[in-house]
């Protein structure tokens, strides 16, 4: 798909409402256009199910530069972990 299909189809997402983002499922909700695209376009509908399933999900991962959590269970029962190799 086109970076510029892609870019227009991103347009319509609303933008952050008091710093949060909109759902994809609330800008379907939201904007008529939108979901007419999804109904006429079938790339545009398998990009949305793409985006659906990927929304919410990690960008990346990052370093934390001090903290303490405590937790009754080993963290790496709960949540994933990665260790830095550098150590300063």
């Amino acid at each position: 798909m086109p970076y510029s299909e892609v870019e227009r189809i991103a347009k319509m997402i609303p933008p952050p409402v008091r710093g949060r983002n909109v759902s994809l499922t609330q800008a379907l909700e939201q904007v008529p256009e939108l979901r007419k695209e999804i109904e006429t376009n079938p790339n545009v509908k398998e990009l949305m199910e793409i985006a659906q399933r990927l929304e919410g999900c990690a960008r990346h991962s990052s370093v934390h530069a001090a903290g303490v959590v405590i937790s009754p269970v080993p963290l790496q029962e709960l949540i994933p972990i990665a260790v830095s190799g550098r150590m300063n």
